[in-house]
């Protein structure tokens, strides 16, 4: 079967390998869709950043062993079960939530699986949803609602992020929140927020398709940073007083110096981005505004189940954001190479596999 295959930075290739066979608690999936993320891109340009070089304690893969299969946002059909799976069978509709974690940590046994201390992630610590058939944890496999189709159920896990993100930051009624970032997560965000209760979504970004399809989605405001001076529109907007909460979504550090002046004192920041280097933060902008700052990297299982269902009854849309659906044989000419060059043509791409 086909699979792409990640060797290095800068290094992928699609190949032919063995299709994979279920163990008793597994459940082998026939990848239908599978979401490109910014973290694949990270990997690709500047890895390996998440995925190890030696084995890793809980999946095994490194790359000292060899290659991993990229991808972990991903729905299909189930094609086979071990015998210790009962809640899917042959057939069904199924997505797969990413994470995947020991249940034995301190983390763990509270419930925040996402923070597992051995944590580990398909597509990256283990082969990931690139390619035609996958296995995965059966405890990772949750049945879809009736009415969401194949494609949107992918983006379950950037929502599922965006969900506990939300949370994190306590977004809630009557609050001004700016997003940095119109890519998916920035778009999902934006979202998040209004089922929330946000008063007033502004979303801060450079690329005019992306605040475009913001403004599609409910956005109050959009600032775009190659015209605009973004304290100044935003003090404008907020009467001069500056948003309740920022979520960001870009991993820039440079985005990073921009948000302490526009959040008001007693505010909330929430950063979700991948970021590469280091950033220099002057922490008396914390200190003295009595602000707060949560990160975020992933979600738990309960965020990856809500998202499915908010997909499926429309409280979240993603049709506008997933811009281009990409077959598997052309992933990386298209998929990686031609979004990369080109990054103002697209939000969101997936693979269809």
């Amino acid at each position: 079967m086909k699979a792409l295959q990640y060797y290095g930075k800068g290094n992928i290739k699609l190949e032919d390998i063995p299709e994979p066979s279920p163990g008793p608690d597994e459940v082998k999936i026939n990848v239908a869709y599978a979401g490109i993320c910014g973290t694949d891109y990270e990997e690709y340009l500047y890895g390996p950043l998440w995925i190890p070089e030696e084995p890793h304690p809980v999946t095994g893969y490194g790359l000292s062993k060899g290659p991993v299969v990229l991808g972990h946002e991903l729905s299909g059909i189930v094609s086979g079960a071990g015998k210790n799976v009962t809640h899917v069978k042959e057939g069904d509709r199924v997505a797969s939530y990413p994470i995947i974690y020991c249940g034995e940590c301190d983390n763990c046994k509270r419930g925040d699986y996402y923070l597992c201390s051995n944590i580990a992630c398909l597509g990256l610590h283990c082969n990931g949803g690139f390619e035609e058939q996958v296995v995965v944890p059966g405890k990772n496999v949750f049945i879809l609602p009736d009415g969401l189709d194949l494609q949107d159920a992918a983006a379950a896990e950037p929502l599922g992020f965006s969900l506990n993100s939300g949370q994190c930051a306590g977004i809630t009624i009557g609050d001004d929140v700016a997003v940095f970032g119109a890519g998916i997560i920035g778009l999902l965000y934006l979202q998040v927020a209004r089922v929330r209760g946000a008063r007033r979504v502004i979303m801060i970004a450079r690329r005019k398709n992306r605040l475009d399809t913001a403004l599609k989605l409910g956005a109050d405001a959009v600032i775009d940073t190659d015209s605009e001076n973004v304290t100044e529109r935003i003090m404008e907007l907020t009467g001069g007083k500056g948003v309740d909460i920022v979520m960001e979504a870009t991993g820039s550090n440079k985005v990073v110096e921009q948000i302490f002046p526009i959040v008001r004192s007693g505010g909330r920041i929430a950063l979700g981005g991948v970021f590469p280097g280091k950033a220099e933060v002057d922490l008396k902008q914390i200190v003295n505004a009595g602000r707060t700052i949560v990160g975020l990297v992933a979600h738990n299982p309960i965020h990856f189940q809500t998202a499915l269902k908010m997909l499926a009854d429309g409280r979240i849309n993603v049709k506008p954001i997933i811009t281009k659906a990409v077959d598997l044989e052309n992933i990386i000419p298209e998929g990686f190479n031609d979004y990369l060059e080109n990054k103002g043509k697209y939000v969101k791409l997936v693979a269809k596999i």
